[in-house]
């Protein structure tokens, strides 16, 4: 109005103080509206951007690691062994990385069969280890100790490096796979009998045997034990960790 007074011109004078007074409030009430809903839209594409990078990304590493993760690779067997008994929620909620590790059950009797052989496996090679050094020290143990007892030290030593590889070659020459062995039958002597099992149970034991000769009866049969509860308790209990792990 031409006095100024805004209010009093739109009570008094203004014909289009009502209708156009609500029209303005409309458009300014819809256009905060639609502001309000394209900031949500962007807020809302932006997260959807970061979590398909963060999936794709996911999916890169678990195909990596489903094709790196071998049964019969000691140091997968290890990381397997330490998160299953250090860590079985962080193996629980990682499972799907670990591949046919897990939910193969052929893969997880060859990881068992890895557990059992392992703590033996490193007694052999204790013992080899100490026959080497041995060997490449005689002359000097020679003037230390009677020819007799070196003689017979490098015997056992040599005899639980030969019955250590013969394990091994068992279960790389018999190929029925980590859950069985084959049947062999030899003239009338032997019929369908898992031979190759048989020979690898026998090398295993005098393995042992030898080893506490080696070692001497104390020690031996300290060391014989540790590896005995080792092998049984510690590929009992991953396998049934596992198992919890797959069943869930």
């Amino acid at each position: 109005g031409k006095r100024g007074d805004l209010s009093a011109h739109e009570a008094d004078h203004c014909e289009f103080a009502r209708g156009l007074g609500v029209l303005v409030e409309r458009f300014r009430q819809s256009d905060a509206r639609h502001n309000h809903i394209l900031q949500q839209h962007h807020m809302q594409l932006h997260a959807t951007s970061q979590m398909l990078h963060l999936q794709g990304q996911r999916l890169m590493t678990l195909g990596a690691d489903r094709g790196l993760r071998n049964p019969g690779n000691f140091f997968n067997v290890a990381e397997l062994t330490y998160k299953a008994c250090c860590f079985p929620v962080r193996l629980r909620t990682s499972k799907e990385s670990w591949g046919r590790m897990l939910s193969c059950k052929t893969a997880r009797k060859r990881v068992c069969n890895v557990l059992l052989l392992v703590p033996s496996t490193v007694l052999v090679l204790k013992v080899a280890l100490h026959g080497g050094i041995l060997f490449c020290n005689l002359p000097t143990v020679l003037d230390e100790a009677p020819a007799w007892a070196v003689g017979d030290s490098l015997a056992v030593s040599f005899c639980v490096s030969t019955f250590g590889l013969f394990v091994i070659s068992c279960f790389y020459i018999d190929t029925s796979g980590p859950g069985g062995w084959h049947d062999y039958v030899i003239g009338d002597w032997v019929r369908g009998r898992p031979v190759m099992r048989d020979l690898a149970g026998v090398c295993l034991a005098l393995a042992h045997w030898c080893s506490a000769e080696f070692f001497g009866r104390f020690k031996g049969a300290f060391l014989l034990n540790i590896v005995a509860l080792t092998s049984v308790g510690l590929a009992s209990f991953v396998s049934m960790m596992v198992d919890l792990v797959v069943a869930d």
